[in-house]
């Protein structure tokens, strides 16, 4: 496990904790980043590289993995998506939050990794040359897709808002709110390439 804290930002990390200011999330302190190591996952971690500490890639077409701990509301996802795939038909890859309470609707070998048969899950799905933005078993956006090396966040606040961001700028706010104990999924189910690096969650 690796803990970043502000004194050891880099300048670029210490413009991404500043940022939550600008979106009204300055009650995200101490802005302390723990980065997930090989160790902090489960579910078909085999099918995933997932070495040195941030880096997750798929390797094994067709499964999923958890990050062991959970989180409360006012935390973040947060990773640079390093390779982006896009593949014609296929879904690269799909990552998300979702109510722990409903753990026993996750699965490690399903599509959307079981996000789409929750009510409260929050996720994003890279399919097609489209990046798609769901709640639950519905899509509620198409936005403009990232390329690689940009910074992706999924933010939560102490109310239960959740946004997405893009290198720093919101591209999506859900309009979908709650305060719940918060577990985190990767999956690559239909294709492999999608390269992520740096994962880890603020809280």
């Amino acid at each position: 496990m690796l803990i970043r804290t502000m004194s050891r930002f880099d300048g670029r990390a210490i413009n991404r904790a500043l940022e939550y200011k600008t979106v009204s999330e300055a009650g995200l302190l101490p802005f302390t980043k723990t980065i997930l190591g090989a160790s902090e996952w489960t579910g078909s971690t085999s099918s995933f590289d997932l070495t040195p500490d941030g880096h997750v890639e798929p390797i094994v077409a067709g499964n999923n993995i958890r990050a062991i701990d959970t989180w409360t509301s006012r935390a973040a996802l947060d990773f640079t998506w390093t390779t982006r795939k896009v593949s014609s038909g296929a879904t690269a890859v799909t990552f998300g939050l979702f109510d722990q309470a409903e753990i026993g609707s996750y699965s490690d070998t399903l599509d959307y990794s079981g996000m789409n048969t929750m009510t409260n899950s929050w996720f994003v799905r890279n399919r097609v040359n489209q990046t798609q933005v769901w709640y639950g078993n519905a899509q509620q956006a198409l936005v403009t897709n990232p390329s690689n090396g940009d910074q992706i966040r999924i933010n939560v606040t102490a109310s239960g808002t959740f946004t997405l961001l893009v290198n720093e700028v919101v591209v999506h706010t859900w309009t979908q709110t709650a305060t719940v104990e918060l577990a985190l999924t990767v999956g690559a189910i239909n294709s492999l390439g999608d390269v992520m690096d740096d994962v880890g969650m603020f809280s």
